[in-house]
């Protein structure tokens, strides 16, 4: 092709005749500019994987190269629907992919290095291609913050060519993961993500990502760590106010854990203490105070996290 270099390639027998089309099959996109610098090899089923340098998105990349593989079986034909039969994008990055050299890594799968020029300089950088033709989903980053009462994640991912969607789990113990959310996949190359969680307790908290594809597979991410200090989750009532022998009093809190709670007098001194098991939601406990003189006194509840909420009653 005068216009636009294409590649073209040939399978020949032990006796030197060649198996495919007359004049070889073209490799990638023909026609659409040019392609070139292949490298190749073979599938270990009388076909070849290729890799490829592609200049079919130049008219929107500003003119630049990018990497695409194609693999042929046996007769010559582009491996499909698996492959796409034009080529299988390995990189779309900014600036010129070039120079790709690929090996095979097992169950069908090929690694593939190239220079990249993606960040201004000559880089090296690699990726894995599935037996399905499909890259792997890579997560770049994922990481945990507390903002205000809640615990925001974070995560970016490259590749979601066949991603469907995050689950989030969260954990206690790195052991005993639970289901807390969902986030569907946006499918781009570069993707960020945003997931809220409000904790229900406090101290250290695990987090991982399960991954799935549209096909059902999914893997999980590294687990991160979390300390959760989450002052005032709690809110308290106390009725009545003027109390013979019992008073009721209602804890509405956000985590499940034990409370500490004391009663005072108007002095200051301690005249109980004693702990209440809270669960999360409203929690009631009527408190004995018939032995009490009569007099003002201050209830106060301890949250283990440093958090104190006091109410004042009046015993008559």
């Amino acid at each position: 092709n005068v216009q636009y270099p294409i590649l073209y390639t040939q399978r020949f027998n032990k006796s030197g005749v060649a198996k495919w089309a007359a004049n070889g099959k073209a490799v990638g996109s023909p026609g659409v500019n040019s392609q070139k610098n292949v490298s190749i090899i073979a599938n270990g089923i009388g076909g070849a994987v290729y890799v490829f340098t592609d200049a079919r998105n130049a008219s929107v990349n500003g003119g630049y190269y990018d990497l695409y593989a194609q693999q042929f079986d046996s007769l010559g034909t582009a491996v499909n629907p698996d492959w796409n039969t034009t080529g299988t994008e390995v990189s779309v990055a900014t600036n010129t992919q070039d120079f790709a050299k690929i090996v095979a890594s097992g169950n069908g799968s090929y690694i593939i290095t190239w220079e990249d020029g993606r960040n201004g300089a000559s880089d090296i950088y690699a990726s894995k291609i599935e037996a399905n033709g499909l890259l792997p989903l890579r997560l770049v980053s994922f990481d945990a913050q507390a903002k205000d009462k809640n615990i925001v994640l974070k995560w970016m991912t490259e590749n979601e060519i066949n991603t469907s969607y995050f689950e989030i789990e969260y954990s206690r113990n790195t052991t005993d993961f639970m289901y807390v959310g969902k986030v569907n996949a946006a499918g781009k190359e570069t993707n960020n993500y945003t997931f809220t969680y409000l904790p229900k307790d406090n101290g250290s908290a695990y987090f991982r990502l399960k991954m799935l594809d549209k096909d059902g597979k999914y893997v999980y991410s590294n687990i991160i760590k979390i300390d959760i200090n989450i002052k005032n989750v709690f809110e308290i009532k106390m009725y009545p106010n003027f109390v013979e022998n019992f008073v009721t009093l209602n804890i509405n809190s956000k985590t499940n854990e034990i409370f500490n709670l004391a009663i005072y007098s108007a002095l200051g001194n301690t005249i109980e203490t004693f702990s209440m098991p809270v669960l999360e939601g409203n929690n009631t406990k009527n408190i004995d105070v018939s032995k009490l003189s009569k007099g003002c006194y201050m209830l106060s509840v301890y949250q283990k996290n440093g958090s104190i909420k006091t109410i004042k009653f009046i015993k008559q």
